[in-house]
């Protein structure tokens, strides 16, 4: 009868009493092929294991428990006492090897920097190689009756606030309000990157960022270096942004279409909003500058867009504090 705190080691020995042999490449193998072969020779069922509940003192609810914690304690102690009698050998050894370690971390990330840069070059004269010409296809305009005009935002959405934090709502629900607010520009499809771009050139916000959990861009240190793709974050944006209106009661209409853009010439999900016209045109100037002739077909080339800076040329506007 084996007594042991540690899971792992009832889990991998009950492997071997059921005949499996140990992983060559698994945690501590050499140590688990002898325990194959000493138990190798045993009758079937005369080696049992049981589970101990470990660093709880050594007293239980009965003499069987105060035994199995005291041997138990007994063993850590033995264990601990044996490391630090290590010979001095052996710290040569294991310090030659936490240096080799860290050589080789440090080798392996350069190396991973290198073809980082090596992709993201190859990927940038791709993005800037001249385009196949393409059929020049007037986009959609939005069906009459598309936009049914900017509700007033009477009261915080608690419930988007609750899953992606009352700053990042705050400044998306204030940058909507404030852009569409006495709207006068002509009703237009308007894509979620189109929206996601002006948000950052008009907020200088860098949106939100899903990390197991939602967070805010502006509050994760060097976020630029993540490298995350620009459909992704922008992805991000839309979900975020559509939930919000949704939550304050504005009816939007959505289509899967080409957008109102000179450099967009792509099939995307889009927003029918009369978003102004101005704003669109300093958008396209933004995609420009970064990738010289458009984006077309599926748009890979959207992905090596950076984060996008404030335009100070852009009018500020408040973000609220309390209930719209």
């Amino acid at each position: 009868m084996i007594w042991t705190d540690c899971a792992s080691a009832i889990s991998q020995l009950s492997k071997i009493l059921e005949g499996q042999f140990p992983a060559a490449n698994g945690p501590h193998s050499d140590l688990w092929v002898q325990v194959f072969h000493a138990v190798g020779d045993l009758p079937a069922q005369s080696v049992q294991v049981t589970k101990v509940q470990a660093h709880i003192g050594t007293v239980g609810s009965s003499p069987f428990e105060d035994w199995c914690l005291l041997h138990n304690n007994w063993a850590d102690r033995t264990a601990l006492r044996a490391n630090f009698n290590r010979p001095a050998s052996f710290w040569n050894v294991y310090n030659a090897h936490v240096v080799a370690c860290a050589i080789s971390h440090k080798i392996s990330r350069a190396v991973q920097m290198v073809l980082l840069r090596v992709s993201q070059a190859a990927m940038k004269a791709q993005a800037t190689a001249e385009p196949e010409e393409e059929p020049n296809v007037a986009p959609v305009r939005p069906p009459p009756g598309s936009w049914q005009g900017l509700r007033e935002l009477k009261r915080f959405p608690s419930a988007a606030a609750r899953w992606y934090g009352q700053t990042l709502v705050r400044k998306i629900l204030s940058w909507w309000q404030h852009t569409l607010h006495g709207a006068c520009d002509s009703c237009q499809w308007v894509s979620h990157f189109q929206l996601y771009l002006d948000f950052q050139l008009a907020t200088g916000s860098r949106g939100p960022v899903h990390e197991k959990q939602w967070r805010d861009a502006d509050c994760i240190d060097l976020v630029g270096l993540a490298n995350y793709p620009f459909r992704l974050r922008a992805r991000w944006f839309a979900k975020i942004l559509k939930e919000c209106l949704c939550h304050s009661c504005q009816p939007l209409s959505m289509s899967y279409t080409q957008p109102h853009s000179t450099v967009l010439g792509l099939y995307t999900g889009c927003v029918a909003v009369p978003w102004p016209q101005w704003r669109l045109d300093e958008v396209d100037r933004w995609i420009i500058a970064h990738v010289p002739f458009g984006i077309r077909r599926r748009g890979e080339s959207l992905d090596i867009l950076p984060f996008s800076m404030r335009d100070e040329s852009w009018p500020l506007f408040p973000v609220s504090s309390g209930d719209f």
